[in-house]
């Protein structure tokens, strides 16, 4: 049997996608064709839909990543493969324990987990390993999804790369304390030199009057 999927106008002048299905057969000792037609507008809603979702997650800059309920990695995006160095065939089917740094305790990681196993949002900030082994921190914000009873069946992640914007920070409030450092010490200089111009001006006195 052949079928096509053409778009055709219903008698309300709304756009309806069909599938059109054609199966030869013999009617009355007569070659026949008989048709079958079904509506898949809402068929093809959702693969339109689903198409510009993976397109979205695919050329977006965040990273993200999706397991299932153990955290076994099914899926990563190019955003991740570019932060991380890792190429997705290296981390699918891996647990994403391999990108830690070792700057987290037993007890971040418990309570992590603890908050999705209870079917709930957990946002926190990482500070994880590249391939190369250089350091680097994300914000993240790991969801649970849920089958229609209930039951959490993956998880996906969405992470945001802030290591610049932390460098840039670190750099601004190490200016500024070097700014006020720098405020302080001239302070204190203009008080010294207030005093010492003071100590100067009554040995001076006090010389003079030795000297007479």
């Amino acid at each position: 049997a052949d079928s096509y999927d053409f778009r055709i106008i219903d008698r309300n002048g709304k756009i309806r996608w069909v599938k059109i299905s054609a199966l030869a057969i013999d009617w009355e000792s007569k070659p026949a064709t008989l048709n079958f037609l079904s509506d898949i507008t809402y068929r093809r809603k959702v693969e339109e839909e689903s198409i510009h979702l993976e397109t979205a997650i695919e050329q977006a800059a965040e990273s993200v990543i999706i397991t299932d309920f153990k955290g076994i990695i099914q899926y990563v995006n190019p955003a991740f493969e570019r932060i991380t160095g890792y190429a997705r065939k290296e981390v699918n089917g891996q647990n994403p324990r391999f990108l830690k740094s070792g700057k987290h305790d037993r007890t971040f990681y418990t309570s992590m987990w603890n908050t999705l196993k209870a079917g709930e949002v957990w946002s926190g900030h990482f500070i994880n390993m590249k391939k190369d082994g250089s350091l680097y921190e994300e914000d993240a914000t790991i969801s649970p999804v849920k089958d229609a009873a209930g039951e959490i069946t993956h998880y996906v992640a969405v992470k945001r790369d802030v290591t610049e914007e932390i460098r840039r920070e670190k750099q601004l409030r190490q200016a500024q304390k070097m700014e006020a450092i720098g405020t302080l010490a001239g302070g204190i200089a203009h008080d010294f030199n207030n005093i010492l111009s003071a100590v100067l001006g009554y040995s001076e006195i006090l010389l003079n009057k030795f000297q007479d």
